[in-house]
């Protein structure tokens, strides 16, 4: 309330009570002032505020104020002392105490010397106020010591200079988009002295007022879903129904979490897919958004929807408990059972859906593996984990060299040099007479027994290529690989250009305490010519299954087969290149 008759501007009248009248600067003495404050009475906060509100034109005050049982955020100053700017803050050693100063923002002293534009319009007006607000608050004492000065009353600068016609227009219409308001006001007003942003802000504030219940955003989304809650008797129309998820209550985490009744009574039965997506720094509050979709007619729908705010160093899992908690409830509450569970490369995710849905096949996303797996390759001084060799050749035998093993895991007299290949190998082509040969082994004939004689399958003549499609092998480009068929989605064909961002160390979480950066300044995790070739067989390995047959294999082959190919032939080509 003293920030608003701050902005009013005041005018030196009568004296009230506890507020004695004099005209120190902010380079007086400050004992002499704090001596003249010590020596009045203590106000409360409610009496203080009612008497500056009832006098009239003041140009000084002074006055100890009891905040006991105020509780005040830190941008509240900020937010009701639009005309008042923060100055400094003095901490007195001797005692206990801290002394803010604030100047009025038309005080001709303090303003900066503004920036030539060609798009300046009109200033703002300055004076000769001198106008200074000092507050001392003390560690262990709830009284605040207050010192306002006001020389000059002055006009009240308003900072917005969009016509109150204009306003009311677009808080009318604030459903419009910025541009088409922006339109219709520049048909109105076709040289306006405002700023498009001025007309956003406006609108925003309207539309916010559409779903903000309260200042708290967490308070203020709970009275949203209780209002949409199944049986709420609230005259809310809401498209959907929510309901609410119960969740552990931990110190230090805020957590909110809905399921979609309608939507599960609607497709839950035939959903046997589901993904976790999560999302983070959502808003300035740090609130993570994680997104359960069910696969719908190979379509993702979502079912619910869980909100979590943790600290910067939370305990070690919790944030899974809470993950747990949220798919629990579509376990019991909708029957949910799917036979497949994907979600991002995050251990809490990961572990939650294990502990959930236990007999479900749980998959990490194509698209977060990639990204991960790129992201990774780029950090060019972090070597790999521990490599146990020995480990690795009690698996696979002699095709595991005993000696490559990472670099800063063997002493220099047990180090063997491995040369690291920096350009990519070519792949190996084929041309007679100048024509590009299939190097792949002829298709096997195929036989049947008809009345017990062998007799040869006619197979079906191949259909015309379409115009689309290459039908002179000379015109295939000789660093195409059959491996591109997996990355025709623009997606994530992205992963697979040579735009790579390298980064020296890498964010701190991506690595444990005991991977430390490379100690030779040569070294370089994975030189860039090779990972375009990585993420393609990485990228061919992560889609092969028993019941996908390869091109070139006769014999399905198991799960067990597919690991161990798929580890050799990485482990070849990164030996081969000396990675």
């Amino acid at each position: 309330m003293l920030q608003t008759n701050l902005k009013k501007k005041p005018k030196l009248g009568e004296n009230g009570t506890n507020i004695s009248a004099h005209d120190p600067t902010p380079s007086n003495d400050e004992e002499e002032l704090d001596t003249l404050l010590r020596g009045l009475p203590t106000v409360p906060l409610a009496d203080f505020v009612c008497t500056i509100e009832n006098l009239q034109c003041i140009h000084s005050f002074d006055a100890q104020v009891d905040l006991s049982g105020v509780q005040l955020k830190d941008n509240t100053l900020a937010t009701k002392a639009e005309h008042i700017v923060y100055h400094k803050r003095v901490d007195h050693r001797n005692t206990p105490s801290a002394r803010f100063q604030y100047s009025c923002s038309q005080n001709t002293k303090r303003q900066r010397k503004p920036v030539a534009s060609q798009r300046d319009k009109g200033q703002m007006h300055t004076f000769k106020c001198d106008g200074w607000l000092a507050i001392k608050v003390f560690e262990d004492d709830p009284c605040a010591w207050i010192h306002l000065k006001h020389k000059e009353d002055h006009i009240l600068y308003d900072g917005s200079d969009v016509p109150p016609e204009i306003r009311t227009y677009v808080k009318t219409n604030f459903r419009m988009s910025t541009s088409a308001l922006w339109t219709e006001i520049l048909r109105l007003h076709p040289k306006p002295s405002f700023k498009r942003h001025q007309i956003a802000s406006i609108a925003q504030d309207a539309r916010r007022k559409q779903w903000c219940r309260d200042p708290d955003q967490l308070k203020s989304a709970k009275i949203i879903l209780d209002e949409c809650k199944i049986g709420s008797n609230s005259s809310s129309k809401s498209l959907w129904s929510i309901l609410p998820i119960n969740l552990p209550s931990v110190n230090g985490y805020s957590g909110i979490a809905f399921s979609l009744p309608d939507v599960l009574q609607r497709f839950g039965g035939p959903i046997r897919e589901i993904s976790l997506d999560s999302a983070w720094n959502t808003n300035g509050s740090r609130f993570e958004l994680y997104a359960l979709l069910g696969e719908v007619y190979g379509s993702g729908c979502p079912l619910g929807f869980l909100l979590l705010q943790s600290p910067q160093s939370g305990e070690a899992g919790v944030k899974e408990k809470y993950i747990y908690s949220f798919l629990e409830h579509f376990k019991l509450r909708y029957d949910l059972c799917p036979a497949f569970t994907l979600s991002d490369k995050d251990l809490s995710e990961i572990n939650a859906f294990l502990k959930s849905f236990p007999d479900a096949k749980h998959q990490l996303c194509l698209w977060h593996c990639l990204r991960a797996v790129k992201q990774r390759l780029s950090i060019l001084h972090r070597p790999p984990k521990v490599y146990n060799v020995t480990e690795a050749r009690n698996e696979f035998g002699d095709a595991i060299n005993r000696d490559f093993v990472p670099v800063g895991q063997v002493t220099e007299a047990d180090r063997v040099d491995f040369p690291v290949i920096q350009e990519t190998i070519p792949r190996l082509v084929i041309r007679l007479g100048g024509t590009l040969q299939n190097t792949a082994p002829p298709k096997p004939r195929l036989f049947i027994r008809i009345n017990g004689r062998t007799q040869p399958v006619h197979e079906s003549p191949a259909p015309e290529p379409s115009g689309d499609i290459l039908a002179d092998l000379d015109e295939i480009d000789a660093e195409q690989d059959d491996e591109g068929t997996y990355t025709h989605d623009p997606e994530f064909s992205e992963f697979f250009n040579d735009n790579d961002t390298d980064s020296e160390l890498g964010p701190d979480w991506m690595f444990g305490d005991d991977e430390k950066p490379s100690s030779d300044p040569k070294y370089v995790f994975c030189p860039a010519p090779h990972r375009k070739q990585l993420l393609h067989l990485f990228t061919r390995h992560f889609c092969q299954h028993p019941l996908l047959p390869e091109r070139l294999e006769t014999q399905p082959q198991d799960s067990n087969q597919i690991r161990r190919n798929a580890v050799m032939e990485m482990y070849t080509f990164c030996f081969q290149r000396g990675l």
